[in-house]
């Protein structure tokens, strides 16, 4: 009897330990679980570039080496984004995932490049003022640039914070150095200043944001801006923290435009951050 019961009480453990695993693995496997299990609209499925060499090196649609058809795929992102601003009139976008390395600046960068190359004035701001990385994926430099911070700080001005990168026909506001205290100085009332200053001079503002399940930065942002995409990396953040980001996003009271599904399998590497 004790035997048969010591039995039932280990089987009972295993199966609680399988089903908490399979729990905590309960992530977007493909490109239905965006509709089915989270409700959002699927912008454009991201799929993996094929390169020699480097393959740890961000994929850009400037780079012929990424292939038709990842270009092909930011030119129906960029057509869906242009068709909900049209709708919307609305202009500034943030682009933020759930957690880190889910592919957020590299998509932020390409949808930048992909309304840069349809002939738009558009600015590209590294929002992710903790862990700045817009400079690393387009290969520039940042020394002595200090962005979004520097403006609200008083010691730069937005005129010498906003660059054009003639190489990309692309506008950029920088960030060198990561700040800790990313939350207090985007939450100043001057940011709502100066994304309106911004948006009388650009076609469109893509903002990269930090990762909206692990810090409030991109919840603040939403505040100043028309939209948020958010990117989902396959098996990579749970569908329940999913959720919560998505529930987060939703106080700003600020519209989810969609998904921008990025997968480990058929999309950009686990190596793009």
């Amino acid at each position: 009897v004790y035997t048969l019961i010591g039995f039932l009480i280990g089987a009972f453990v295993t199966i609680g330990i399988s089903c908490l695993i399979v729990a905590a693995r309960d992530t977007v496997k493909g490109s239905d679980d965006i509709l089915g299990k989270l409700d959002l609209r699927l912008i454009g499925t991201v799929n993996h570039v094929n390169r020699k060499g480097n393959q740890n090196s961000p994929v850009l649609i400037s780079d012929k080496s990424s292939g038709f058809s990842f270009v092909e795929t930011f030119k129906l992102i960029r057509t869906k984004i242009e068709n909900f601003a049209s709708r919307e009139n609305c202009k500034t976008f943030v682009i933020t995932s759930t957690l880190e390395d889910e592919g957020k600046t590299t998509v932020s960068c390409n949808v930048a490049l992909a309304l840069a190359k349809n002939g738009k004035s558009v600015l590209l701001i590294d929002g992710d003022l903790r862990k700045p990385a817009i400079y690393k994926t387009l290969g520039i430099s940042a020394a002595n640039e200090s962005g979004l911070a520097g403006i609200i700080n008083g010691t730069k001005s937005i005129a010498d914070s906003v660059k054009f990168v003639e190489k990309y026909n692309l506008f950029v506001m920088l960030n060198g150095t990561g700040i800790p205290e990313a939350s207090e100085i985007l939450s100043s009332d001057k940011m709502n200043d100066i994304i309106s200053a911004l948006e009388k001079e650009f076609d469109y503002i893509i903002i990269d944001s930090a990762p909206a399940g692990v810090v409030a930065d991109t919840s603040i942002l939403a505040n100043s801006s028309d939209a948020i995409i958010l990117v989902v990396k396959e098996d990579k953040a749970s569908i329940r923290r999913i959720r919560r980001t998505i529930d987060d996003l939703s106080n700003s009271e600020k519209e989810i435009v969609g998904c921008i599904y990025n997968s480990a399998d058929s999309g950009l590497t686990s190596k793009i951050k």
